[in-house]
């Protein structure tokens, strides 16, 4: 199947309980879907561990930027002679989106913090001057609907905290997404719209997690001629990956952080928590997003890489969690040394 790209911009409009990832709104949008048809469900997720996915979808960047991979600072241009810029240096973790068209040895100039993001948008709207985002702790305790009080039987008072995240008020997120023919995007358009208004992740009953969608328009980004390797834009599963030609991965020139999912279904299918019905998912270790991942050819219609999982629930056999990533081609400009590509083989 043809799948296509598309650049999605939201608006923050309540405190954030979960953070935006890519493979956890893929989860909701999945749940939605069900509520209205598992048949069509089921048609969705048909070959989607076998290298066909209908929706693929990233983590939220703050507009204009995406998040800095994990590669010595060198090789993304800083000068490491200055001792004092150094620590400066790992603090500038947002990349300019227009930067890839860019070797990554000149990355360094188009680099951001988040304070530094916080200041120039609170300018740009004449806003006092606040960071990109806050936190908070809120404290709940479940209520016995038979007693009508706090005490939970033989538990008694058991508070538990939240910890939820405040975006700046006139900060806009962006996402991308990689759709098939089973998902147009009108259909898409009415799954973040549903989400946006019901809300994310956890605490949604409660007022977290919503959003406002403002665009969603077919996305081509400007790429360098010369790329080499992918940037990928959420949280996957590259293990064992090959292309159509049957090319896999240059080891010594892949670079990422591991992240490890520990998934809970929905509401509606986790039941009463006891021995014999979790709600918990088995965990998934996955390579967290920015990775930097450099295939032995690469295709440059190539819009995601990674794996559809599957076997993660014994309550639902047919459970898979999202194991790809939309990917952005780049070129990695330096050698890598030769002490590091003996450390990988």
């Amino acid at each position: 199947m043809t799948h296509s790209l598309y650049k999605i911009r939201i608006r923050p409009r309540s405190a954030f309980a979960t953070p935006l990832r890519g493979d956890t709104l893929f989860g909701q949008c999945c749940q939605l879907i069900s509520e209205s048809s598992q048949h069509l469900l089921a048609e969705m997720l048909e070959g989607y561990t076998h290298g066909s996915p209908f929706l693929v979808l990233s983590d939220a960047f703050p507009a204009g930027y995406l998040s800095r991979p994990g590669l010595p600072l060198s090789w993304l241009g800083f000068d490491l002679a200055d001792a004092s810029g150094r620590k400066n240096a790992k603090s500038q973790q947002w990349l300019q989106a227009s930067a890839i068209a860019k070797p990554l040895s000149a990355w360094s100039t188009a680099l951001t913090s988040s304070s530094q993001l916080g200041q120039a948008l609170s300018a740009m709207h004449q806003l006092p001057a606040g960071p990109l985002w806050q936190q908070s702790v809120r404290t709940h305790n479940s209520i016995n609907r038979l007693t009508s009080t706090t005490s939970s039987g033989t538990e008694g008072f058991a508070p538990f905290e939240r910890l939820l995240t405040w975006y700046h008020p006139q900060l806009e997120l962006e996402l991308y997404a990689v759709t098939d023919e089973r998902l147009p995007a009108a259909q898409l358009q009415q799954l973040l719209e549903g989400i946006g208004a019901f809300g994310y992740g956890k605490e949604a009953s409660t007022g977290c997690g919503r959003f406002e969608l403002l665009s969603l328009e077919p996305c081509q980004p400007d790429t360098h001629p010369h790329a080499n390797a992918w940037l990928t834009l959420a949280p996957c599963a590259p293990q064992g990956w090959q292309d159509q030609q049957g090319n896999g991965w240059q080891t010594g020139r892949c670079f990422y952080q591991v992240h490890v999912r520990f998934g809970k279904h929905a509401a509606g299918l986790a039941g009463p928590e006891d021995s014999n019905r979790t709600p918990w998912k088995n965990p998934v270790l996955m390579a967290d997003s920015a990775a930097l991942l450099t295939p032995a050819t690469l295709n440059r219609s190539t819009l995601f890489v990674g794996q559809g999982l599957s076997g993660l629930s014994h309550l639902q056999p047919g459970t898979v969690h999202q194991g790809y990533s939309p990917v952005l081609p780049v070129f990695l400009d330096t050698e890598v040394p030769t002490h590091a590509k003996e450390a990988t083989e």
